[in-house]
């Protein structure tokens, strides 16, 4: 019998619990066939847990997948942005009833799911992670060793039970393993703060560098082989994180100085071609359509239980 270990996604703002395979993202990636796919998630739901099986591109009618197990959302995998979801994201989601939806945008990923009043959060998912390269090795072929002596085989079969369980488990549970984070330097400077890394952590192209304060969010690519970047402080409370295609690394500074905002400098922005600019911005108008919608729906929500306040209380004497 083939023991499946699962990861499970259950921040404290969600109500929906959320297991699955780590093999799943390296099967979505296999399937997918654009820059900006989608497909359908199956697996089983018991009330607020749901517990992911298989991801399938297009399902077909008798798809040996889909035995035992039912839609229980979608995914949908982009080759860079922000993980969130669309609006044409959002209509895949409501074709699977109390469906969930997996985001995975470059190197991380996110699920999102119904809150108890119905609604989805579509701007972030409530905790984002690294996605492992899927990259399969070829076996490598070894000599045939001789064999032992007639004498020494009762030994051999000891030291292979011996050592085999332990190895054979150790390999099993490697990609469950969380990756080593990323050392980071900081160190302030005349009001600028200093971020420095191993150049090797970024040697790939798809780094990238988040600030979060509470002015909000900036992100911006770090060039192939950069080992460092400057940046002056909104407020007194910075997170810096480098996030890379497999691994992440976080530093925190506090200061109760204050410095005028300016742009990163030190971290050449990669080159983007038109069309990857011109993808950015259509992921980025159709969030800004998705959140004045959302705002719609608010005012309408708050009009209609106005209305009805003053139904149940009558005219004011």
């Amino acid at each position: 019998m083939r023991t499946i270990l699962y990861r499970r996604w259950a921040p404290a703002k969600s109500a929906v619990k959320i297991e699955f395979p780590p093999d799943i993202i390296h099967d979505i990636r296999a399937q997918s066939v654009r820059q900006h796919d989608r497909g359908y998630l199956f697996g089983c739901r018991q009330g607020q847990d749901v517990r992911i099986s298989t991801a399938i591109r297009t399902p077909q009618s008798g798809d040996p997948r889909t035995l035992g197990v039912e839609p229980v959302g979608v995914y949908i995998i982009r080759a860079r942005g922000e993980v969130f979801l669309t609006d044409a994201d959002l209509e895949q989601v409501d074709r699977v009833s109390g469906g969930v939806a997996l985001v995975i945008a470059g190197g991380r990923a996110g699920f999102f799911a119904r809150e108890t009043d119905g609604t989805m959060q579509a701007v972030r998912s409530h905790e984002e992670f690294l996605v492992a390269t899927a990259a399969t090795q070829a076996e490598a072929l070894v000599a045939r060793p001789l064999a032992p002596p007639p004498n020494l085989w009762k030994w051999a079969l000891v030291a292979t039970g011996l050592l085999g369980g332990p190895l054979a488990a150790l390999a099993f549970l490697q990609p469950m393993l969380p990756p080593k984070p990323i050392e980071l330097a900081l160190r302030e400077t005349n009001g600028q703060l200093v971020i420095q890394w191993d150049p090797r952590e970024t040697a790939a192209p798809g780094s990238f560098l988040e600030v979060t304060e509470a002015e909000g969010r900036t992100v911006l690519p770090v060039a192939p082989g950069s080992s460092s970047a400057t940046y002056s402080a909104r407020s007194g409370d910075v997170e810096i994180l480098l996030s890379t295609e497999t691994r992440a690394g976080r530093v925190h500074w506090t200061s109760p100085r204050f410095s005028p905002p300016v742009p990163f400098v030190g971290a050449t922005a990669e080159f983007r071609s038109p069309d990857q600019i011109q993808e950015d911005m259509a992921q980025l108008e159709s969030q800004a359509a998705y959140l004045r919608q959302a705002i719609a729906r608010r005012r309408a929500k708050v009009v209609q239980l106005s209305a009805e306040a003053d139904k149940l209380l009558g005219p004011v004497q």
